[in-house]
């Protein structure tokens, strides 16, 4: 899946985008994962994010790498006492 930016929000602090990669094996899992963050409305990257499965794949929680990819960008855009809210730590 790729989502495509929709138009920029004047009041917007970041835009973000991800593109996402599922697969089939008994069930389906993710492949890969990225997401970047943008400056808002329309600035440079400010941080990105990476996630690839192995060729002898697991079959991980999606949430939970999400939450990880997203926990070291914090870390590389300067912010690493972001806090989780309640809602996205469950």
């Amino acid at each position: 899946v790729s989502v495509t930016l929709a138009p920029a929000c004047e009041k917007a602090d970041v835009n973000v985008t991800y593109t996402d990669s599922w697969r089939w094996d008994i069930v389906m899992y993710l492949r890969s994962m990225d997401i970047r963050f943008y400056k808002a409305p329309g600035g440079g990257l400010i941080a990105s994010g990476h996630w690839k499965n192995s060729l002898l794949h697991s079959f991980p929680n999606a949430d939970g790498v999400v939450q990880d990819l997203m926990d070291e960008m914090f870390k590389q855009a300067g912010e690493s006492t972001a806090v989780r809210t309640k809602s996205a730590a469950n």
